[in-house]
């Protein structure tokens, strides 16, 4: 059996923990009732080398497929593999100034463009202001953000932010460099942005082109419900957390993620509901570098891709289980 470079370094992890592993067709998987940590570790090379803790974790504590199974395979928010953009409403952005002349649903003030309505939404050029989701409850449908060759930089906070939709999806579009970044200028402790791409709603980020999102405060991207990275080129760099899915992080075929952030890479961390909290990697090349722990989850799952950590703490931290499928 032949196993991607993280796949090596979660095994190497379960041995040096001495935990029960149940292995079947293909599939390793711990759990455990304390953190199973991996310590800091660069796998560039390949190399399972890390140092691992397993806290009050004893074999008689360690069970194997039945408690993990509510996490083996998150049932995500992303149902549409294509994610295909019809009628969407041009929006043209120079500096300070937006034009939205025939934009149903948009409304501008300054520089600050807020949807509030579902439907789909073109934004090209560069922008110092920012995007605003506030769709009502009454409206379930989809919100569409196509990034067409737009730069958008907020100085007073995040660039996009979500705060009410029922889903949104962020679209770079094929052929195009895309980027976002926050700021500090005129906010406190208490008003600081939570992220530069920050969404209280599901998020989506997908397209043939390519997104780089800075987070000159804290995290980089970050979602309160679930996270899907499907098909995208994703940069992400944070002082803080890279990239965060309260719920769930997943990150799809065809992905690309780069990050390089202070604190966590990739962080999903429901504290109330200990079944989510989940980080899966089904496929795609992921490369992480981290201030302190590569992953950082309730449960990771790694089932497919080539991914090369390298973290000042823990290569992955899994508060409950790992699952490996192969």
């Amino acid at each position: 059996m032949t196993f991607p470079r993280l796949h090596q370094l979660v095994l190497a992890m379960v041995a040096a923990a001495g935990l029960t592993a149940g292995c079947a067709a293909g599939a390793t998987e711990t759990t455990a009732d304390a953190a199973a940590t991996t310590a800091a570790a660069s796998t560039e090379t390949g190399a399972a080398a890390a140092d691992t803790t397993a806290a009050d974790t004893t074999a008689a504590d360690t069970t194997a497929a039945d408690d993990q199974s509510s996490t083996g395979g998150v049932d995500d928010h992303d149902k549409d593999e294509d994610h295909e953009v019809s009628d969407a409403a041009a929006i043209t952005l120079d500096g300070t100034s937006v034009s939205a002349a025939s934009a149903d649903g948009v409304t501008v003030e300054g520089s600050t463009i807020t949807i509030t309505a579902s439907g789909a939404y073109e934004f090209s050029g560069s922008l110092s202001g920012r995007i605003v989701v506030a769709v009502p409850d009454s409206d379930e449908g989809l919100v569409q953000l196509v990034l067409n060759g737009a730069a958008i930089t907020n100085d007073g906070g995040s660039a996009i932010l979500v705060e009410s939709a029922e889903e949104v999806v962020v679209i770079a579009a094929d052929g195009t460099s895309n980027s976002l970044a926050d700021g500090a200028d005129g906010t406190t402790a208490e008003t600081a942005p939570g992220a530069a791409l920050d969404s209280a709603s599901d998020l989506t980020i997908t397209g043939a082109g390519s997104l780089d999102v800075t987070g000159n405060v804290n995290d980089a991207i970050s979602s309160s419900d679930g996270l899907v990275i499907s098909g995208a080129t994703v940069t992400a760099t944070a002082v803080d957390d890279g990239i965060r899915g309260k719920d769930y992080l997943v990150v799809k075929e065809g992905s690309t993620v780069t990050v390089d952030a202070g604190g966590d890479a990739l962080k999903s961390d429901n504290e109330e509901d200990t079944a989510l909290g989940v980080v899966e990697i089904r496929t795609g090349i992921i490369e992480l570098t981290a201030g302190t722990d590569g992953i950082d989850a309730n449960h990771v799952t790694v089932s497919g891709g080539d991914t090369v950590i390298t973290a000042a703490d823990d290569g992955v931290h899994a508060e409950l289980t790992i699952t490996i499928d192969d």
